[in-house]
């Protein structure tokens, strides 16, 4: 488990840093943008497959859960990690979680990233792979509410979301 605690001025100016690196720039919709969790704790790159429902407490502004796939590689495979942002007040707080939930594959979504990993266009195969990882976790985060693990990785969310000092 990592976490970082920081300000909300420092995280927007964090984020203005980063808008280069296609960091969207209101601080909502970096929370659920991929490149906020790839930059935010360490350079490694973040794959988010799902967000996960999570009940914000009433002292915090915003609360936001995603499962995803953390890592220097290939970022296909079932999600495990587990990050958490919440703010209260004028505080910031990230809680990243490797290896907090057990997912699966769903198969609906394996078939779609074979599907577009088999097709000619584009030939750049690294935009290829991207055309079908930007598909797979689309179907995965549509599909992901309705696999038996699922409420399982909201209940451990909410369980690390309830770590912080929030109340």
């Amino acid at each position: 488990m990592q976490a970082v605690v920081t300000t909300t001025g420092l995280l927007k100016h964090w984020l203005h840093e980063h808008r280069e690196d296609g960091m969207p720039q209101e601080r909502d919709a970096a929370f659920k943008s991929d490149r906020f969790y790839h930059y935010a704790i360490q350079d490694a790159a973040f794959a988010k497959y799902a967000e996960l429902p999570v009940t914000k407490p009433a002292s915090a502004s915003t609360a936001v859960a995603v499962l995803g796939v953390r890592g220097n590689g290939g970022l296909k495979g079932p999600p495990h990690e587990i990050d958490v942002v919440a703010i209260k007040d004028d505080k910031v707080f990230f809680i990243a979680t490797s290896d907090a939930v057990k997912t699966a594959e769903i198969p609906a979504c394996e078939k779609l990233w074979k599907q577009m990993m088999a097709k000619k266009t584009p030939q750049d195969a690294m935009a290829r792979e991207d055309q079908a990882m930007d598909a797979s976790t689309e179907c995965f985060a549509k599909e992901a509410p309705s696999q038996s693990w699922f409420a399982a990785a909201v209940k451990k969310a909410q369980s690390q979301l309830d770590l912080l000092p929030l109340r």
